[in-house]
C-alpha cells in the first residue's frame, strides 16, 4: 500500500512528488488485522449454525406425565443410539398377535407429551414404543442435525429387533417433525404399516436453511 507526499520547490522549478512505502511495522499490523477479521467472521458463522440449530430442535427435559397417570402399566427403557448416544424410553405390552407401534414424537417437548396417545393406542390392543431424542427429555447428548434423529430412530429399531420385533411387524407412527424420522426409516427398514401425523413437505418448509449440514 502506498500514499504520496507532494514537495514544492521555491522558485520556478516544478513540484516533484515523492513516493513513500509504508514501513514494514505497518503492514504487520495490517496483516494481523485482517487475520483477526477473518477469524472473527468464522467465529460467528459457527456461533449461528450452533443458535440456529438449537432453535430448530426445541425440547425440554421436565416429564409432565407418563402412562401410569392414564392407568397403562409400561417399562422404562434405555438403550443406545447407532452411534453410542443412550436414548431413554418407554415400552407398552399389548396383544400378542398385535405388530408393535414404535411412535416417533414431534419437536418441542418429549416422550411425556405422548402418554395420552399411548393409552388410546393401548386401548386397541397395541403394543407401543416411544422414546426420546438425544437432548430431549432425559436421553443424553444434544440433537445438533437432522442425520442425529435418524441415528437415534436406527438405535430404537435396533434394540426393538433385539427384543424379537422385527421391523416387519412394526407399525412407525409420526408425527410433526417425527413424521419425517418415519418416513426415513421406512425407506431403510420397511414396516408393516406407516401413519403420520401433521407431517410437512420438507424441513424448509418448517423453518427457512440455517446453516449447511455437514
Amino acid at each position: 500500500m502506498f500514499w504520496h507526499q507532494s514537495a514544492t520547490k521555491r522558485g520556478p522549478a516544478t513540484s516533484r512528488a515523492k513516493t513513500i512505502a509504508m514501513p514494514s511495522s505497518g503492514k504487520r499490523h495490517l496483516d494481523r488485522a485482517i487475520i483477526s477479521a477473518g477469524v472473527l467472521f468464522w467465529l460467528i458463522t459457527i456461533a449461528g449454525c450452533s443458535l440456529g440449530n438449537r432453535f430448530l430442535f426445541s425440547s425440554k427435559s421436565e416429564f409432565s406425565a407418563n402412562p401410569a397417570h392414564y392407568g397403562v402399566p409400561y417399562e422404562e427403557i434405555w438403550f443406545p443410539a447407532r452411534d453410542g448416544a443412550m436414548l431413554n424410553g418407554w415400552f407398552v405390552a399389548g396383544a400378542p398377535a398385535a405388530p408393535l407401534v414404535l411412535y416417533f414424537h414431534g419437536n418441542d417437548g418429549n416422550l411425556s407429551d405422548c402418554a395420552e396417545y399411548l393409552k388410546l393406542l393401548h386401548d386397541l390392543g397395541f403394543p407401543v414404543c416411544v422414546f426420546d431424542y438425544r437432548g430431549y427429555g432425559q436421553s443424553h447428548g444434544e440433537t445438533l442435525r437432522e442425520n442425529d434423529l435418524y441415528e437415534d430412530a436406527r438405535g430404537a429399531i435396533a434394540y426393538l429387533e433385539r427384543r424379537g420385533w422385527r421391523h416387519e411387524r412394526m407399525i412407525y407412527y409420526g408425527q410433526s417433525m417425527g413424521a419425517a424420522v418415519a418416513v426415513q426409516m421406512a425407506l431403510e427398514s420397511p414396516p408393516a404399516g406407516l401413519a403420520l401425523e401433521s407431517s410437512f413437505t420438507s424441513a424448509g418448509y418448517v423453518a427457512p436453511p440455517l446453516c449447511a449440514s455437514p
